[in-house]
């Protein structure tokens, strides 16, 4: 199990959100609440990685990642602290914040060199402390804890997505919160705690059940019904299965979420002893899989994945 995070969250890159669009979320908490609400147009590089706990990635800065050392970090921190900061300061502390954002993906996710990951966004950190960038913080935090998980760190990056969910609660920022919420619970899955992680999942799941965004729901559901059926709650199973089945009538969705709805229909109906059903949605799970191929996308099931580690 433990296995899949890796697994998946290396083979996508993503593009289009997150840490681009790092520092006009932090200047109006609402543009990420909107940003977010456009998620089922994403492409399916983007969607793949959100799919596991949306954890941003960094922009590819303007400044140049090899160039980065502990006299420039010092040199910005020091201007920092100096009171008022001036416009151009401050921007050039944005700036060397997203440039230590991508040499810590770049560290973590190319060269996996975790140690100089956690050391670079440790230094975007204390950077956006000093210049109170509290919507950047948050990102800094969720991102950290994706390089932990990847540490098999589970403990430590869960504090860390309490320290981020802490951040959008400061701000009032019911988007963030739910995505930090999907966060842990997908942390947890990674441990094998279902119950905990439904916990989280049914958390971030209040939230969006009352947003106009069905790729999230469909999303945290499909997550609820893999795990509802590893504690043999197939009752419960079935309830969130009909709310999916509700969403996906009213509007399409993403490929993604759409062909693992299939794989953990079928499961679900395989628990349930319905044969019938369960063959009607592995079929409907190998015909799209057959049409995405036909296009030239390899895809699986995220569950069918896991379920294999």
């Amino acid at each position: 199990m433990k296995k899949h995070w890796k697994l998946i969250r290396d083979e996508q890159a993503l593009s289009g959100v997150g840490f681009t669009q790092r520092r006009k979320i932090s200047k109006d908490a609402k543009l990420f609440r909107g940003i977010l609400n456009q998620l089922p147009n994403l492409n399916q590089m983007t969607y793949r990685l959100l799919l596991l706990l949306l954890f941003p990635l960094p922009i590819i800065a303007q400044q140049n990642s090899n160039s980065l050392n502990d006299k420039q970090v010092a040199a910005v921190m020091e201007k920092l602290h100096q009171q008022p900061v001036n416009a151009a300061d401050r921007k050039d502390a944005e700036n060397l914040a997203a440039a230590l954002q991508t040499a810590s993906q770049q560290s973590a996710d190319q060269l996996q060199d975790y140690k100089k990951a956690i050391q670079y966004i440790d230094k975007a950190i204390a950077i956006d402390e000093a210049i109170a960038d509290t919507m950047a913080m948050a990102l800094d935090r969720k991102y950290k804890a994706h390089i932990l998980v990847k540490m098999d760190k589970a403990a430590a990056a869960k504090v860390e997505i309490r320290t981020a969910m802490g951040l959008y609660r400061m701000k009032n920022v019911g988007a963030g919160i739910a995505s930090a919420q999907l966060d842990m619970s997908r942390v947890f899955e990674y441990e094998e705690k279902p119950d905990s992680a439904i916990y989280y999942a049914e958390q971030a799941r209040n939230f969006w059940k009352a947003q106009p965004n069905n790729l999230q729901l469909l999303i945290i559901n499909n997550l609820l019904v893999y795990q509802l059926l590893k504690m043999s709650q197939a009752e419960k199973a079935e309830a969130v299965f009909r709310d999916s089945e509700t969403l996906l009538k009213t509007q399409p969705a993403h490929w993604q979420p759409e062909i693992d709805f299939y794989f953990t229909s079928m499961l679900l109906f395989r628990q349930l002893n319905d044969a019938n059903l369960a063959s009607q949605y592995r079929g409907r799970y190998i015909t799209k899989v057959d049409s995405l191929k036909q296009q030239g996308i390899n895809a699986r099931s995220y569950y069918e994945l896991i379920s294999q580690q």
